[in-house]
């Protein structure tokens, strides 16, 4: 059964484990990842902007409380104008309590 929605949040998930998670995700519908309150940071961030076009029909993407910083934000700011079916659909990514991404 595919799963529409992912919550690994508060799971004290670090860059070297968001891998595995990118890696077992790859390819599969999934509507909705949450991965707040974890330890991704800018790495984190990073790697999860470059498989994000793996991941098809993604809609939310939940990295609240994730110490991302700037160049966290860049990556999937960045990530963000290379996948096409995400642009053309309301999508939102939430990095913190005082920032949203908003297509």
């Amino acid at each position: 059964k595919n799963k529409k929605k992912i919550n690994l949040s508060n799971q004290n998930l670090t860059p070297d484990d968001i891998k595995f998670v990118l890696d077992f995700l790859k390819n599969r519908p999934l509507k909705k990842l949450i991965l707040a309150h974890n330890f991704l940071g800018d790495e984190g961030a990073r790697l999860i902007s470059e498989e994000l076009r793996y991941i098809p029909g993604l809609k939310v993407l939940d990295l609240r409380d994730n110490g991302i910083g700037d160049e966290g934000v860049g990556f999937i700011r960045e990530a963000l104008k290379d996948v096409p079916y995400l642009k053309a659909s309301r999508w939102r990514v939430t990095i913190s309590k005082k920032g949203k991404l908003i297509l």
